[in-house]
């Protein structure tokens, strides 16, 4: 799917050093992914809404509402609660 590359150089060093991690999508579905996965991608989709970005295809407040909401019972303090609360005044 892609490779993430990584230089990073020691603050007394004079030589960066580098690593490359390929990441593979192993075909799961989207409702296996964790909690946090979830909720994320369901905020990023809400900014693509609102701004009306082409790459929201049918992306609409239901779809972000559907998806955050099977996602927020992990929160402490109910702040995915609120994003809810945010996105049906939407």
């Amino acid at each position: 799917m892609l490779t993430l590359k990584l230089r990073w150089k020691a603050p007394d060093a004079q030589v960066s050093t580098g690593a490359e991690f390929p990441l593979v999508d192993r075909g799961a579905p989207f409702a296996d992914a964790d909690e946090d996965f979830r909720f994320a991608a369901a905020v990023a989709c809400f900014g693509m809404v609102l701004r009306g970005s082409e790459h929201r295809a049918s992306a609409n407040c239901d779809t972000v509402l559907e998806r955050a909401a099977g996602a927020a019972s992990a929160a402490p303090g109910g702040w995915r609660r609120e994003f809810l609360g945010l996105v049906e005044k939407a």
